[in-house]
């Protein structure tokens, strides 16, 4: 932004003082539209939208007070968060307890699975992560799943902030859907993996941005893609390991395109022949990757438990290349994404399906998985389906919300299974941290379809500046689930500021035992202002003081030499100046000497202030209808003239003609 202030300074030079007035009370205006719209655009129009008071949902609580000193005391011994991130990073990255994070703010756009990453973790975000991260430690977190980043931002702020609050493992995302789109606009059925191939660069970039020396103290724990298959379509097909899905199939294609691409990015990793055969990104061999399954999207139809069992079997038979065991730290895991829905009448058998596969998994002891689960913090009302109540949603004798209940039952589920199945899952993660209310019905990721629109899977009566409650759901079983409302901190914005309200009042929350830790509800509310803040503020400050500051001097010099001018004599001026009035004559004189009559016209005007003018203008605009009404006159004479020459010849006038003529 700029404030033109040269340019009005030459344009206010000639005009009166009381619109070279006018002119500096416009530029302290747009002074102070800068001062209001140095913060992002998202927050303001989003507190325009919601009538400045956020979303309503504790606006009057008090900010949250830093929870550094209790993150220190739940680390035990440690000298420093240095100490703590060194120990527990000396090891295998996995098991992993944590929550898919993304600083999410009202009006961020849902990404395009064909666009760039965006810049989400650059250190315009470091307000959020100050906010945010001593929250999620609380909860027992030690890993962020982070969604696909932008390679050139400086994730710096990230990695500090996140060691300041004893939080020491990441798993990154790679944007595979962007290049799967390309094969499907391409039609390609293999991806290009030239060196320059769009591909191969993007993937080295990615690899770059995880070397140790720049995640320092972070340990990548594991990494994964944004692009699941879609179950729906795939499970019907996997009957037996015999044969692939079908390529004549759209679902086919689709599980060919996908696996294509994975086959690629993890041969570049870990090559046939490895270790023996060099890696492109030795940093990386030893790191699991965790392939995205959208289990919420298989149909409750007959049997679909034994085909997720018998699809999780074949597709480790179908690619091979993928799932290759290298050891036991750093074999392909799957990554397990749940939609728990709740008061329905038959509810999501998540125990028994997880119950299920940890089965499967110990007859292969090569294939493991991590779970992710959400679940949305409305409730359903019992007399109406499709609306929604109690955004707090808090159950009955309880300091928690049934969307916490219902989560803290999933994960008991989850230890409980794991122990009784020697540890055939490495980890749990929360589906999201904070609510995105741009999510509409999607998942936690893309889903591998066959043209790009089914892949937007957008929610066209939904919106960004909406926080859909009858619109947007997706079914899950026999419920329905509101994947916005999926986050564990609830987001709003306020005038100037962002602020975030964690939903659930049990810390930590990977715990056993309920209640320990409870938050008091005075502290929960976390207020941020957006970058960017003082330099822009400073500017916009000083040119409105300036501004004012000119124009009280001029009106007090005004006043001390020439004494008070009222309005009223403003009005006085402006009303005999408009008495006043110009006056032209012009006396017609036309070529024709039977046209001439010596005749006036006068013309009076207040629009032009002299008589030289006024005479200009009548003559001008006169001369030239004169010429036009003459050439007329000239026209009709001599049709008449030729009409009766006509006539003569052929026979004499008649006495018409002669009356005529």
């Amino acid at each position: 932004m700029s404030s033109g202030g040269s340019s009005y300074d030459g344009l206010l030079q000639g005009r009166p003082p009381r619109l070279r007035a006018a002119g500096l009370s416009f530029l302290g205006l747009a002074a102070l539209v800068l001062l209001l719209l140095c913060h992002h655009d998202d927050a303001l129009a989003s507190w325009v939208i919601s009538g400045g008071g956020g979303s309503g949902h504790g606006s009057g609580r008090r900010p949250h007070s830093s929870v550094l000193a209790e993150v220190r005391r739940l680390e035990g011994n440690a000298t420093s968060v240095a100490d703590v991130c060194t120990a527990e990073v000396s090891g295998i990255g996995l098991p992993v307890l944590g929550v898919q994070y993304v600083p999410h703010i009202v009006g961020e756009p849902y990404p395009h699975p064909g666009s760039k990453p965006d810049n989400i973790y650059g250190p315009e975000s470091r307000q959020f992560y100050a906010r945010d991260f001593p929250l999620i430690r609380q909860l027992g977190a030690d890993t962020l799943r982070f969604r696909p980043w932008d390679f050139t931002s400086d994730r710096q702020d990230l990695f500090d902030q996140m060691q300041a609050a004893g939080i020491c493992k990441i798993i990154p995302t790679f944007q595979l859907a962007k290049h799967y789109v390309d094969m499907l606009e391409q039609d390609l059925q293999q991806p290009d993996t030239d060196e320059n191939s769009a591909l191969h660069k993007e993937f080295s970039h990615f690899t770059a941005t995880l070397l140790p020396a720049k995640v320092g103290y972070r340990k990548v724990a594991a990494w994964s893609v944004d692009l699941s298959l879609d179950l729906s379509d795939l499970l019907p097909s996997a009957t037996d390991c015999s044969s692939r899905p079908d390529m004549a199939s759209g679902s086919g294609q689709s599980f060919n395109r996908y696996m294509s691409l994975l086959s690629v990015i993890t041969k570049w990793i870990r090559p046939p022949g490895y270790p023996q055969v060099a890696s492109a990104a030795p940093w990386m061999a030893d790191v699991p990757l965790l392939v995205p399954l959208d289990v919420s999207r298989v149909k409750q139809e007959a049997d679909w438990q034994v085909s997720l069992k018998m699809f999780v079997r074949c597709v480790q038979i179908w690619e091979p290349s993928v799932f290759a065991q290298i050891d036991k730290g750093s074999s392909t895991r799957l990554l397990l994404s749940f939609a728990l829905p709740y008061e329905v009448a038959n509810p999501y058998p998540f125990q028994q399906v997880i119950s299920t596969l940890a089965n499967e998994f110990r007859r292969e002891p090569s294939m493991k998985a991590v779970v992710m689960v959400g679940s949305q913090a409305l409730r359903p009302d019992p007399d109406n389906a499709a609306s929604l109540i109690d955004i707090d949603n808090v159950a009955d004798n309880s300091t928690e919300s049934q969307q916490q209940l219902t989560l803290r039952d999933a994960y008991k589920a989850y230890t409980e299974i794991n122990g009784q199945h020697q540890d055939a899952f490495d980890g749990f993660l929360l589906d999201e941290w904070q609510d995105d209310w741009n999510r509409g019905a999607r998942g936690p990721f893309f889903l591998a379809r066959s043209n790009v629109d089914e892949m937007l899977d957008d929610c066209l009566k939904g919106g960004r500046y909406s926080h859909d409650t009858t619109r947007c759901a997706r079914k899950v079983g026999n419920g329905w689930v509101y994947p916005e409302y999926f986050g564990q901190a609830r987001i709003s914005s306020q005038f100037m500021r962002h602020c975030s309200t964690p939903r659930t009042r049990v810390f930590p929350w990977f715990s056993d035992t309920e209640g320990a830790g409870l938050v008091p509800e005075e502290a929960q509310m976390v207020c941020r202002r957006m970058l960017p803040s003082w330099n822009w503020e400073a500017i916009a400050g000083a040119i409105f003081a300036l501004v004012l500051f000119v124009q009280i001097s001029q009106n007090i010099v005004k006043n001390c030499s020439e004494g008070d001018v009222s309005d009223d004599e403003d009005q006085d001026e402006d009303r005999a100046v408009d008495s006043l009035e110009g006056v032209g004559y012009v006396t017609i004189m036309p070529q024709e000497p039977q046209l001439r009559g010596g005749h006036i016209i006068e013309l009076h005007s207040k629009r032009m202030r002299t008589n030289e003018e006024v005479g200009w203008w009548l003559h001008a605009h006169l001369s030239a209808q004169l010429g036009i009404l003459e050439k007329q006159v000239a026209s009709e004479i001599a049709a008449q003239r030729a009409e009766f020459t006509r006539a003569a010849r052929l026979g004499g006038p008649s006495s018409s003609e002669s009356d005529s003529e």
